[in-house]
């Protein structure tokens, strides 16, 4: 579809280290959102929470970033703008910023500062952080049936391990 190659063309060349989400049915990481969510972000939360479930069984835990980083390996969603810790790791110089992501683009990096490991998802203000997530959906459907899906619809099996590799 259309989406999906544009997605193609936003991710090609961008690498992703290992990045454990669930091992033994038990979770490794939190997901921490922005304390006031848009629309959209809220929606890419609930959307990566129940596709996490639904592959492993395995609720992840949720925090604000009102709240101090949680013990762990931890997912970052949002923007610049809402999420503290985004802001942080661009502010830090762990990811470099060329520019700011226009409405509907997405960046998905596996970063660490030397306390956590970070999958960051940051989005543009609009559709950006949905598209990003379910890239990073796609992934784990990659790491589980070992292909890539074309599309959503297909069965897929629990697993007690989700790691998302390389791309």
């Amino acid at each position: 579809s259309l989406v999906s190659f544009a997605l193609l063309c936003l991710f090609a060349g961008q690498a992703w280290g290992d990045f454990a989400i669930v091992q033994y049915n038990m979770p490794l990481c939190s997901v921490v959102a922005p304390e006031n969510p848009s629309i959209q972000e809220e929606y890419a939360v609930e959307e990566l929470l129940h596709f996490v479930e639904k592959f492993t069984g395995v609720e992840l835990p949720e925090r604000s970033d009102s709240q101090p980083l949680p013990e762990g390996n931890v997912i970052l969603i949002g923007t610049t703008d809402s999420n503290k810790y985004i802001r942080e790791v661009y502010s830090r110089g762990l990811v470099s910023r060329e520019k700011d992501l226009d409405e509907e683009e997405s960046v998905i990096k596996v970063i660490s500062d030397g306390d956590h490991e970070f999958l960051m998802v940051a989005g543009g203000q609009n559709g950006g952080i949905i598209y990003g997530v379910y890239a990073l959906v796609e992934e784990m459907i990659r790491s589980i049936k070992n292909r890539s899906p074309v599309d959503l619809d297909f069965h897929v099996y629990q697993v007690d391990s989700l790691v998302v590799g390389m791309i």
